[in-house]
């Protein structure tokens, strides 16, 4: 039987491209702090639900992600959505997102509700 980890959360997705700050002292970008917000309640959500799912949960297979947002201010591109989302789950729920084999994303429009669901299927 395949594992499905179901991912929910309740918060704006920030478009990591558009919010480095950038060093041209240091020739380094960091991101903002919106950014940093996300990643570390990103973090926080997964390793929750990860943590329901052990033992049956192994972060080294393949896997298949689902991404499903209702955003509810600006929008965002999807590309730019499954790169956050993909990096903050980065070692918590699989080791590296070289491991994604295959992808699917949705996002629609709800006046003032900023929501998103995610599934990795294991392949």
């Amino acid at each position: 039987m395949k594992s499905i980890l179901v991912i929910n959360g309740y918060m704006s997705i920030p478009c990591k491209k558009n919010n480095l700050i950038i060093s041209y002292r240091r020739k380094k970008s960091y991101p903002n702090k919106r950014v940093k917000e996300f990643t570390s309640y990103m973090q926080k959500i997964a390793t929750q639900a990860v943590s329901e799912y052990i033992p049956f949960w192994n972060t080294m297979k393949p896997y298949e992600i689902q991404i499903d947002v209702v955003y509810g201010g600006n929008e965002i591109d999807i590309q730019n959505v499954f790169d956050i989302i993909c990096d903050s789950l980065q070692g918590i729920a699989y080791e590296d997102d070289k491991q994604i084999k295959s992808c699917r994303a949705t996002k629609r429009y709800e006046k003032n509700v900023w929501k998103f669901n995610i599934k990795l299927i294991e392949l």
